[in-house]
C-alpha cells in the first residue's frame, strides 16, 4: 500500500488529515483482512477524480474519493455534482470510469462527512438508499445511489447540463457510471489529534489496540494517520526485511503480533515509500 509523501504525510490543511487518518485505518485493515493490495493517492491518468484510495479484497476492486468539513451542517447539495468548478462534477467523475478502458473498478465511491441533502432539497430525488457497507465498520454512514434515468431520462436532455455537453460522455457511459457509484454520506468526523480524538480517530485506534496489538504504539502517532501509524518507516528504511521485521518486534506492544501480521505490517511500511505502486503480489 502507498501513501506519497508530498501530501499524504505531511498534509497542508484539516481535510488531508482526515484522508491520512481514513488511509490509516485502511492500512490496518489490510492486516488484519488481508486485502489484496490497497493504493493511495495515485491518478490513473490525468483528470482521475476518484483516486484517494483503491483497495482490491477478495478480486473485487473499490476506488474512494474523500471530502470532509468542519461545518457539521455541510451536506450534499447539486452544486457538488453540476458546479462548473466542483472537483466532483458529474462529468469529471463518468470520465474517469469512461478511461479506465478495459479495467474499470468494480465500484466508485464518494465517501464523505456530509450530511444527506434535506428532503425538501431537488437532489434528494435524485438519490435512492443503497444497502452497502460502511468504509468504517460499525459506522452508521448513509448509502446512497443516483437515479440516473431521472438525471438523464431517455431521448432527453439531462437535468445537469455538464453531462450533455461533453463529447466523451453518453448516456449509455453516464449509466453504466452510476451502476458501480456509490455516495457515502455521514461518516465520522475527525478533531485530527489523537490526545483528543474524535470518532474517526478512535476508529483507527480500536483496529491498532483491538484487531492488531499495537497498543503501546498508539502514543508514538502524531496527527496524520500515514504520517503517525507508519512514522515506523523512519528505523526502517533502510534494512533489510529480516532486520525490519526484528526492529517491528522489538518495539512496545508488538510482541504479541504473530509473524505473518508483521509481514503485512512491513510490507504496509515499505509500499508507503513507493510512490503508490500496485505490488506484483498480494500482501502476506
Amino acid at each position: 500500500m502507498s501513501v506519497r509523501r508530498g501530501r499524504g504525510l505531511q498534509p497542508a490543511h484539516r481535510g488531508y488529515r482526515w484522508q491520512d487518518i481514513a488511509t490509516g485505518y485502511h492500512l490496518i485493515r489490510a492486516i488484519t483482512e488481508g486485502y489484496d493490495f490497497l493504493v493511495v493517492d495515485r491518478k490513473e491518468f490525468e483528470g482521475d477524480r476518484i483516486d484517494d484510495l483503491e483497495i482490491a479484497h477478495r478480486g473485487v476492486r473499490v476506488r474512494r474519493q474523500f471530502k470532509s468539513s468542519d461545518d457539521q451542517e455541510r451536506s450534499l447539495t447539486t452544486e457538488d455534482f453540476a458546479g462548473k468548478h466542483s472537483s466532483l462534477r458529474i462529468d469529471y467523475l463518468v470520465l474517469t470510469f469512461i478511461r479506465s478502458g478495459e479495467d474499470p473498478a468494480q465500484e466508485y465511491r464518494l465517501c464523505a462527512t456530509w450530511k444527506p441533502p434535506a428532503s425538501a432539497a431537488a437532489l434528494s430525488e435524485l438519490l435512492e438508499r443503497y444497502p452497502a457497507k460502511s468504509t468504517f465498520v460499525g459506522w452508521p454512514s448513509e448509502c446512497f445511489r443516483l437515479r440516473a434515468s431521472r438525471i438523464w431520462p431517455e431521448n432527453s436532455a439531462p437535468l445537469w447540463s455538464w453531462l450533455g455537453t461533453n463529447p466523451e460522455v453518453d448516456r449509455s457511459s453516464f449509466l453504466a457510471f452510476c451502476d458501480r457509484f456509490i455516495v457515502e454520506l455521514g461518516l465520522p468526523t475527525s478533531s485530527t489529534s489523537l490526545t483528543n480524538p474524535g470518532p474517526l480517530e478512535r476508529a483507527l485506534t480500536d483496529e491498532l489496540t483491538l484487531r492488531v496489538g499495537l497498543r503501546a504504539m498508539i502514543h508514538c502517532i502524531p496527527l496524520g494517520c500515514g504520517s503517525g501509524l507508519l512514522n515506523a518507516s523512519t528505523f526502517v528504511n533502510k534494512a533489510t526485511t529480516g532486520d525490519r521485521l526484528r526492529q517491528l518486534q522489538s518495539l512496545p506492544g508488538l510482541g504479541q503480533v504473530n509473524q505473518g501480521s508483521l509481514k503485512s505490517f512491513h510490507s504496509c511500511i515499505c509500499l508507503l515509500n513507493s510512490g503508490g505502486r500496485r505490488p506484483r503480489r498480494p500482501l502476506n
